[in-house]
């Protein structure tokens, strides 16, 4: 695995000025449009910034702003000190999740870090930088009243947000499995936000949603006990979406090697209790790779 030289004023303020502020246009696999919401801030970043798209999604972003626009959460916390290794300031944009890829394609964004799962469709347009095994998760209401699992899905209404792996490949590969066993087929209702899903949920419109494991634990122990989760499944790594082909992506990865070699990524990880999560070696677009010391 290669390393990287320390980086100079001139290529950083290079390197973070490639974000262009533009308005971004959410389209969901599901056919229909809906309109992002409005980002909080521009996504144009000063010399010395790195613009970061980021969506709600505790507990990698919090739901909500402070007042300078910074989200709290794993991520924010993993990206500033990731960013102090790059000799940069982050300037946080929120969006939604069908804008990622498209707003890191387009240069809107320097990069965007969530719980993105890396899958070759989506490192074919842009790199991703690995950082944490995530696995996945359906939440359904306490007691489980339709027994659902991931060995119970055939015959069951199951949601999911438009546009990620969990309703593009999981749930249809699940409900291929049940049909191909004679079986009923699994309902895969896709909503645009994970909000809308947990509101299909009380409502009844579905019998559960499925989301990644970490954010779904999350989920269930802020319900004040209305939601349980099950128990996690396929681990995964997630990464930061970067522009194709850019000197970012090296810079990126080196920059979090540097935090797993120095102990403060485990740290990060053990502070927001996810560290049987952690992984040891950063690597990109889903490359098998031993680490370097001092990355």
């Amino acid at each position: 695995m290669r390393t990287t030289a320390p980086i100079g004023g001139r290529i950083l303020a290079a390197a973070a000025a490639v974000t262009l502020a533009a308005g971004l246009t959410a389209c969901s696999t599901s056919g229909g449009t809906a309109a992002a919401p409005a980002p909080s801030g521009s996504a144009q970043a000063a010399p010395g910034e790195l613009s970061v798209a980021w969506i709600p999604y505790p507990p990698y972003s919090s739901p909500e702003a402070d007042a300078s626009g910074r989200p709290t959460g794993l991520a924010t916390d993993m990206g500033e000190a990731m960013a102090k290794n790059l000799g940069v300031k982050l300037k946080f944009v929120r969006t939604s999740f069908a804008s990622l890829i498209p707003g890191v394609q387009a240069g809107r964004f320097g990069i965007a870090m969530t719980g993105t799962t890396d899958t070759p469709a989506r490192s074919a347009t842009v790199d991703i930088v690995d950082w944490i095994n995530d696995g996945e998760a359906l939440v359904y209401l306490r007691g489980n009243p339709h027994q659902v699992s991931r060995g119970n899905l055939c015959g069951k209404t199951i949601a999911a947000v438009a546009g990620t792996t969990f309703a593009n490949v999981e749930l249809p590969g699940e409900s291929k499995k049940c049909t191909d066993a004679g079986k009923q087929k699994v309902e895969v209702l896709t909503f645009p936000s994970l909000n809308d899903a947990v509101a299909a949920l009380h409502s009844g419109r579905t019998m559960a949603f499925i989301e990644g494991a970490i954010p779904a634990l999350a989920r269930a122990k802020d319900s004040h006990g209305d939601l349980e989760a099950g128990e996690p499944y396929n681990p995964q790594p997630i990464g930061i979406l970067v522009q194709k082909g850019t000197p970012m992506v090296e810079r990126v990865r080196a920059a979090l090697q540097k935090l797993v070699d120095s102990g403060e990524y485990r740290k990060i990880m053990e502070q927001h209790g996810v560290a049987q999560y952690s992984i040891q070696c950063i690597t990109v677009n889903l490359q098998k790779s031993s680490c370097k010391a001092g990355a």
